[in-house]
């Protein structure tokens, strides 16, 4: 058995590189990455929020038809943050199944019901009801219940992979917020009205109606399916990935314990000290802390953002928001995809991209507050810092959720890595709650935040 340092010769932890057979060896090879496997995982992820980002990309061509106007984000905001209800309903059927209802079942539900929640957006999205756009806030809400859910959902399935395969999801995640940005872009915005008589604003149609966009979608939501059931039928072995009968009895052992961290899970003074090491990186203490971080990145970047969006970004024109959009989904994926080659790993690291998201993301906030008329209006230098300060704030929000995701899950037992990563997920829908709430009080409510007529 390899010989422990001093400072933890009394302590017992799980660790494959503690068992009596394993050879000596001062540091654990990283585990080889099967990039098929990494493909599927990319390919099911995406299908976790594509849905709800897809609405928020049409958000230029429904506020011109739609009753709410500009403040018709900040609806949504709240509306998907109310889809917290799901995973608190997955959780609830994992414990009182006893792992029978697994998270393969639990994948499985949320991509067939987002698929056949937006084929019902596709025609009911113009539809509104006593001067509210109410069955496209149904649908919203439905996607939204199970959005919210895979945020939980999968990421307690990835516990059963090496920490490795982490940056695949991430990546498939943003890849499903690229997707239909680049749709949008395609689609076209129709660019500034044409005001008739000065008063009556007139929008060029798109290359393609909001209904077919909602369309390819759910064609995007169908393929991930299938992905996420090659992953799961294919016969291949992936490093540390336990059979269905293990998982199971994960799923189980998960459902009986609350998840709220308790006395069976002790460390030691000195595994609080760093988030270098692995397993000091998992200490309880370190978790919270990043725990406490993934909730102020989703408040701010996934929860109050949002509903700033259309009064930081209008502003400056319909081409310029679109452009924005674009952008800031395409930063998502590539931040992710960095955590292959570098990831955070110590405190100052972590906590200095945290402050350059929070600068970039303090910038778009000030522009909405200043909302319709932001600084440097007219020309293209204040469309230019808009459009950056939205790249960077996602670019830099996500990579640090990617490596937090990735440190969390580092270190102890196979059941408490999924029970951590189970809390990240629940912290992720709690800030994101907290921030949409700000950002509807804001804008509807108090009216703090104002728009401008189209002429």
């Amino acid at each position: 058995e390899p010989k422990a340092p001093a400072s933890r010769q009394s302590m017992s932890l799980p660790s494959m590189s503690e068992r009596p057979e394993a050879p000596p060896s001062p540091r654990t090879a990283p585990p080889r990455l099967s990039m098929l496997a990494c493909f599927l995982i990319g390919s099911f992820a995406l299908g976790s929020w594509i849905d709800i980002n897809g609405v928020f990309n049409q958000l230029p061509l429904m506020v011109k038809s739609l009753p709410e106007g500009w403040s018709l984000p900040s609806y949504l905001a709240v509306i998907v943050q109310l889809g917290n209800i799901g995973p608190a309903a997955f959780l609830l059927a994992s414990r009182l199944s006893r792992g029978k209802f697994t998270d393969r079942a639990g994948v499985f539900v949320i991509n067939a019901t987002g698929a056949v929640a937006l084929l019902v957006l596709a025609f009911v999205w113009p539809i509104t009801i006593d001067g509210r756009s109410l069955p496209l806030m149904l649908v919203v809400l439905t996607l939204s219940l199970v959005d919210c859910s895979s945020s939980v959902v999968y990421l307690s399935y990835m516990s059963a992979y090496p920490t490795a395969y982490l940056s695949a999801l991430y990546v498939g995640e943003g890849v499903g917020g690229l997707i239909p940005g680049l749709l949008a872009l395609i689609q076209g915005s129709g660019g500034a009205p044409e005001c008739i008589n000065g008063t009556h604003p007139e929008y060029a149609p798109p290359r393609y109606s909001v209904g077919a966009f909602y369309g390819l979608l759910c064609g995007m939501l169908c393929y991930s399916l299938l992905a996420f059931w090659l992953l799961t039928a294919w016969p291949f072995k992936l490093a540390n990935r336990p059979p269905l009968k293990t998982e199971q009895q994960l799923a189980a052992s998960a459902a009986q314990v609350s998840p709220q961290p308790d006395a069976s899970h002790r460390n030691t003074p000195d595994e609080t000290t760093s988030l270098r090491q692995p397993r000091r990186s998992g200490s309880a203490p370190n978790r919270a802390f990043l725990l406490c971080l993934v909730a102020l990145l989703n408040a701010w970047g996934t929860g109050l953002l949002p509903s700033l969006q259309s009064y930081s970004a209008l502003p400056y024109g319909y081409s310029a928001y679109h452009l924005a959009v674009t952008l800031a989904n395409l930063a998502n994926p590539l931040a992710c995809f960095a955590t292959f080659a570098w990831r955070a790993r110590t405190a100052r690291s972590l906590l200095a991209l945290v402050a350059a998201g929070c600068l970039a993301s303090g910038y778009v906030t000030t522009l909405a507050a200043m909302s319709p008329t932001p600084p440097l209006l007219h020309g293209g230098l204040g469309a230019a810092l808009m459009i950056i300060g939205w790249t960077a704030a996602s670019g830099l929000f996500s990579f640090a959720k990617a490596c937090i995701a990735a440190s969390v899950s580092e270190g102890g037992s196979s059941g408490e890595g999924r029970r951590w990563l189970r809390l990240t997920g629940v912290a992720t829908q709690a800030g994101a709650a907290v921030g949409a709430v700000v950002g509807f009080l804001l804008s509807v409510v108090f009216g703090v935040l104002k728009d401008a007529p189209p002429c």
